[in-house]
């Protein structure tokens, strides 16, 4: 009778809903909302910013933004943890994953941002400090990381550590699922954008763009070094305009084993060697690489982006040029059978780049986007790039988008430094590298902005003097 009724009891639990825990209506705190959490909660965040370091204390809940309700992208931008306001020194990560957490742990929905780094001891090492994961931090987890814009954290080497790495984001000794995030304009000593540290990972369908640092041990956009139990698979990714101080523009890897497979690997920038650089097995096929790389599959061709969501024109060619083995395909339109669902193209054969792939659908633009971007095709560009004194600024528009268009320059910390109004008829703009004073700017990565009041495209470039 006893263990009859404890197993109904074990029954009747199991059976209870998961608890919805609301911020700020239930707690105007994310991370009172994560304490007071337990296994398979949800902790509900309502749009605004909120200026937090968030530790998932080993819980594995979901913390989402309202971006859970129809996948509603509006709500990643809306939708802001702020890590720039920490009073602990040790500990400017915005969101820390370091109990164990499993896949269960998701984060989704969020801009991650203002972020510095937390301070760690690789157990190998125990004599090196290093400061790491401007935006997460993973240490011994594997949480999921999905829909999150992951920018703008800035891991600054103040304190004489052995490295400051990951502006974006650490694991170490883990294996974690990073996908279809965008981690942009993130900087670090090394690994600017992500670094996977003696673990695991699959990381699927993220935009790794603009990433910018490298200084001590290169990678701009991803640093890879040693292996865990797991491999680390980087697949279907559009990794763009990322810039090392060093090497490794795109990808630097020490004695790393690397799956990479389907992934657009264009326009990044270093002072020395090549975009993909370093030692270990590192097994790159079916990608698109500037400059080319041997491989299986690879390509050395212009993917032809259309805007900045780095959509692919109609005629790219990494459309379907992708391996399309079992699990590879992209999704099927309902409506067009053996024709790819948007924003994938052409047939159900993998799309290389961020848009391939049975995990796509993140990115898609939505109607008011795509009339935007139909009607008018910026084309903004440099040339050249970098440069040194001058570079030309190029761009398409009709007469009425020229109408009240503005380029902008900004510098890397967003502060803007010149503005230009454009007439009818302008198609460049000769930059000099001064300010609005006329005053010489140094060396560094700029960028400039053509904002049209309904469009808006957003480049970067280098002025090497």
């Amino acid at each position: 009778m006893k263990i009859i009724l404890t197993s109904l009891l074990v029954f009747i639990l199991q059976q209870l809903p998961a608890l919805i825990i609301s911020i700020p209506d239930d707690f105007s705190s994310i991370q009172v909302g994560i304490e007071q959490s337990t296994d398979g909660d949800t902790v509900l965040v309502a749009p605004g910013t909120y200026f937090e370091n968030l530790n998932f204390d080993g819980k594995n809940i979901l913390l989402t933004s309202n971006f859970l309700f129809e996948n509603n992208q509006s709500y990643i931008e809306q939708t802001i943890i702020d890590g720039s306001t920490s009073t602990n020194p040790d500990t400017n990560s915005v969101v820390v994953f370091c109990n164990n957490e499993t896949a269960s742990a998701v984060i989704q929905g969020f801009t991650i941002t203002g972020g510095g780094g937390t301070v760690w001891i690789d157990p190998q090492l125990p004599a090196l400090t290093w400061f790491s994961g401007g935006g997460i931090f993973m240490y011994y987890s594997s949480p999921t990381i999905r829909y999150n814009l992951i920018t703008e954290n800035n891991v600054e080497n103040t304190n004489n550590y052995d490295g400051a790495s990951g502006g974006g984001l650490l694991c170490f000794r883990g294996n974690p699922l990073i996908h279809n995030n965008t981690i942009s304009l993130n900087q670090a000593d090394y690994g600017a954008g992500v670094v996977v540290d003696y673990s695991g990972a699959v990381i699927k369908n993220n935009l790794v763009i603009n990433n910018s640092g490298g200084e001590l041990y290169g990678g701009g956009g991803l640093y890879v070094i040693g292996s865990d139990i797991e491999p680390i698979q980087v697949i279907n990714n559009t990794i763009f305009g990322n810039h090392s101080e060093t090497d490794g523009g795109a990808i630097k890897t020490y004695s790393s084993p690397i799956i990479a497979l389907n992934n657009i690997i264009w326009g990044n920038t270093q002072v020395s060697g090549n975009q993909i650089n370093g030692g270990g097995s590192i097994s790159i096929t079916y990608c698109c690489v500037e400059g080319g790389f041997t491989g299986t599959g690879n390509i050395d061709a212009d993917p032809l982006f259309v805007d900045d969501y780095y959509l692919l024109s109609s005629n790219s060619p990494c459309i379907d040029a992708g391996y399309s083995g079992n699990g590879y395909f992209d999704l099927e339109d309902p409506d067009n059978s053996g024709y790819a669902l948007y924003p994938s193209q052409g047939t159900i054969l993998n799309d290389m780049g961020v848009y391939g792939g049975p995990l796509t659908a993140c990115f898609q633009p939505t109607s008011i986007e795509l009339n935007t971007i139909h009607a008018s095709k910026i084309n903004l560009s440099n040339y050249p790039n970098p440069f040194n004194p001058t570079t030309t600024i190029s761009f398409n528009l009709i007469a009425k988008d020229a109408k009240n268009a503005k380029l902008t320059i900004y510098n890397l910390k967003g502060n803007k430094i010149r503005q230009y109004p454009i007439s009818n008829n302008q198609s460049s703009i000769v930059w000099d590298g001064t300010e609005k004073n006329n005053q010489q700017v140094p060396s560094g990565i700029y960028f400039y902005s053509l904002n049209t009041g309904s469009i808006q495209q957003t480049r970067k470039m280098i002025l090497i003097k």
